[in-house]
This record gives structure tokens, sequence and C-alpha cells, in this order.
């Protein structure tokens, strides 16, 4: 008999992901898994939803207030920054983010995805206690108010997401549809869109005539759908050594699995390893299939490896390739950001043969595709620079 109180927490404290949650959003993730909790996760899911009535006041107070306005709001072409978990793209994001003339969705807004536009200005400060240094998954410094995934947020509005899978991680995962929207329904499909829409006009709301850059290693593989929504939009994509992105996926979905898992220990060592494997390659099938529809100048591909050593030039390079504008308006305020920077050495690739050969085979068409070679590395380079990426 499994002992109920035993727990397992990989990396640092970090506060459970489901706070924020309307009720209707918490009983659906509650009942997708059957219910199936341990009690040493109690005490979360008690705060969870002693808060959910306090959500579902300030959703309607927020949207009393803000919610025809919001309405009546006009997105600019947003810039998405593409390419698959651990890849880069957060150092990416966050590096967009330093332009002047550019926002995002910060931790705060997808967090209170519903009630941010009233709540943020007033009762932001209260978050800070609550947050870490560093998220639990290395050492990248986190905050109420710096760059998130809007992911987070799209998953309280009751949209379809992977990471509705964090929620019981002794479990098959059973929400991979929303990756690229292959076997989601029509249904799903119009409710995943509507909610985007939603949220994008209230994070545009509280940002007046700022263009967002908006960062989830998801949207890699839903281009075609954000044309549809935002055809003006322009896309950034990084990509990194496939080894190093393994081993680094592997790490985070065990730690997020025991972190936000309503069951713990997490028991996931059956099915993540064939789950991180085969993710990529059917998020890449997506992006390489609607990649054609993007028109040309309004994407650039970019390798972590060339991020990390040269942030600056090819941080340029992307700005020119995808039309981001003048660069020279965003440069002082990127090498104000790369000159607080920690030194950061990237950890070295530490995968069994067996792991090497299936990484090696199964995304062989990822590495021939961007460049990096079958012993791993690029170019026969590796990356070397301080920058706190991922």
């Amino acid at each position: 008999m499994r002992n109920p109180f035993r727990t397992e927490k990989l990396g640092s404290y970090t506060p459970f992901c489901w706070y924020g949650s309307r009720w209707r959003t918490w009983h659906r993730i509650l009942r997708s898994g059957g219910y199936d909790v341990t009690l040493n996760r109690l005490p979360n899911i008690i705060g969870v939803t002693a808060m959910t009535p306090a959500a579902f006041v300030v959703d309607h107070v927020t949207e009393a207030v803000y919610g025809r306005r919001a309405n009546r709001t006009d997105v600019l072409p947003p810039i998405f920054v593409l390419g698959h978990w651990r890849s880069g793209t957060t150092f990416l994001h966050n590096l967009i983010g330093c332009d002047p003339e550019f926002a995002y969705p910060n931790v705060f807004q997808c967090t209170f995805a519903g009630g941010f536009p009233l709540l943020e200005r007033w009762t932001g400060w209260l978050m800070t206690p609550f947050l870490p240094a560093t998220r639990p998954m290395d050492d990248v410094p986190i905050g109420r108010a710096v760059p998130f995934e809007d992911e987070f947020a799209l998953m309280k509005r009751d949209a379809g997401s992977p990471y509705l899978d964090l929620a019981f991680p002794r479990h098959a995962p059973s929400h991979t549809r929303f990756l690229d929207f292959q076997g989601a329904t029509d249904a799903e499909r119009a409710k995943w869109e509507d909610s985007m829409m939603w949220l994008m006009r209230r994070f545009q709301l509280v940002n007046p005539g700022k263009r967002l850059v908006l960062k989830s290693p998801q949207h890699t593989a839903r281009v075609a759908t954000l044309l549809k929504l935002f055809p003006e939009a322009r896309f950034v994509h990084v990509s990194r050594d496939p080894f190093e992105i393994y081993q680094s996926t592997l790490k985070l979905w065990r730690v997020l699995n025991s972190r936000f898992g309503l069951h713990n220990p997490a028991n996931d060592a059956d099915w993540l390893p064939d789950y991180v494997l085969s993710t990529l390659p059917r998020m890449y099938a997506a992006y390489e299939r609607d990649r054609a529809l993007i028109p040309e100048g309004r994407l650039a591909e970019i390798a972590y490896e060339d991020l990390a050593a040269d942030p600056v030039g090819t941080l340029r390079t992307a700005y020119d390739t995808a039309g981001l504008g003048d660069f020279e308006r965003a440069r002082p305020e990127v090498e104000r950001y790369l000159a607080g920077l920690a030194p950061h050495t990237a950890r070295p690739v530490r995968l069994s043969e067996a792991e090497r050969a299936s990484v090696a085979e199964r995304w062989a068409s990822y590495a021939r595709r961007f460049g990096y070679s079958p012993g791993g590395g690029r170019d026969g380079r590796q990356a070397t620079a301080t920058a706190a990426a991922e």
C-alpha cells in the first residue's frame, strides 16, 4: 500500500500554479483526473478551492469595469517567440521584451488572468513575497512583473492546454490534442480561439500603443491558428542542440510534475521519456506544415548557440529578418539587461547511450533541419555564453 503522506518535491519552491483559477475551471481540472489526489496535497488543494469564490467575484467586477472597453480594443500585430521547451525561448522573450515599444504578459497577469486589469495596479505588490528568487527548474530570475507564458492564462480561461496534464502526473497525458489541435473538436478549437482573443484584448488594454511579445512553446505548433487570429503577426523561432533539449526537458517536467501535481510523488517515470521524445516531432511537423503560411519578412529563425554567444548581434539579425523595427531603440535596454545577468555556464549533457540513440533517431529531422550534428553541437560549436537562458 502506498504511503499517502510520502512527498517528493524536485527543484526549488514555487507557488502552486493553480491559484487564480475560477471554481468552474478548478472543478474541471479535479474531475479530469478522477479526483485522484493524495492527502499530502490537501493544503494546496484547499487553498486553491478557498480562493475560487474571490476569483469569481474579482473577474466579474473587472469585466463590469473594463469589459466593454477591452472588447473594443484593437490588438496591434503581436510577436510570437517560438521554440521547444528549454531551447532558449525565455531568454529570447526577455531580450525582445526589453524593447520600450513592446510589452508582454507578466507573471501576475498570467496568474490572475481574469482580474489583472483591476488588481495589478493596486494589489500586484502582494504577490512578491510568495514568489521565489528563481524558477524551480533553473537559476533564471522570476518576479511578478517579468515576462511569462500566456499558456497559463489561457488554461485559467478554460482554454485547453497540455499543461492541464501537470495536475495528474501519475496518469498518461490526456490533453496533447491542444498542442497542435490534431484531434481537438471544433468546439474546443473555437473555445481556444475565443479565449486567446479575449486575453489579448486585455493584455493590449493595459499596454496601450505597444505591440505584445508572447512566448509559449505550444505556439510553435499553432502557427496557422495564430495567423488566422493575427494575420500581421511576426515570429522569431529559436532552436537548440537536441541532446541538451532532451535532458533539460526531462528535468523540467519532473520538477513541474512534482511541484504542481495534485498527487505526490508524481511517479511519472513510465511515460515521461517517451512523451518528451514524441512531442518534439509532433510539434515540428505542425511548424513545418504551417511555416509556409507566414509571409516573407515576418519570420526569423535563430540558434540558441548564436544567441548565447552574441546576444546583441543575433537579436539585431532577428529584428531585421522578421521586420520588428529599428533595433537601435532597443539596444540600450538589451545591453542593460545583459549586464545585470549573473554568469551562466551550460550544464554538461549526461545521457546514457540508449537515451542518446533514441534522441538521435527520433529527432533526426529536427537536427538536420536546424544544422545540428549527430554527435551534438551546431557546426562544431557549443553554447558558452554568460547568459541566463532556457
